[in-house]
């Protein structure tokens, strides 16, 4: 949206500003960068995430038994958790905050 699409939504609101308009716009441009920054670093986190399960699911072919003698993989635990950390951020992501 621009400055003149803004100016147009509100031309028939009386006592407008001109310069407020273009602060408010700024702002926006402002907020939409903040977010679209946000959003990178939140594609880069989920990168850095799914690198890290495939990492841990090469390792996880040695199994071990713990100390209640369940058989497990080694560094299971540490995988399911980044899979829950995983799934909780595409809830909020979807807008599905639970």
């Amino acid at each position: 949206m621009t400055k003149d699409d803004v100016i147009k939504i509100i031309d028939g609101i009386p006592f407008y500003n001109y310069d407020y308009i273009g602060f408010l716009y700024n702002k926006l441009q402002e907020k939409d960068k903040k977010i679209e920054q946000l959003t990178n670093n939140w594609n880069k986190l989920e990168e850095l995430i799914d690198e890290e399960k495939t990492r841990l699911a090469k390792e996880c072919s040695h199994t071990y038994e713990d100390s209640l003698g369940k058989t497990k993989y080694v560094n299971e635990d540490i995988f399911n958790e980044l899979n829950n950390i995983l799934d909780k951020m595409n809830k909020i992501k979807d807008g599905k905050n639970e």
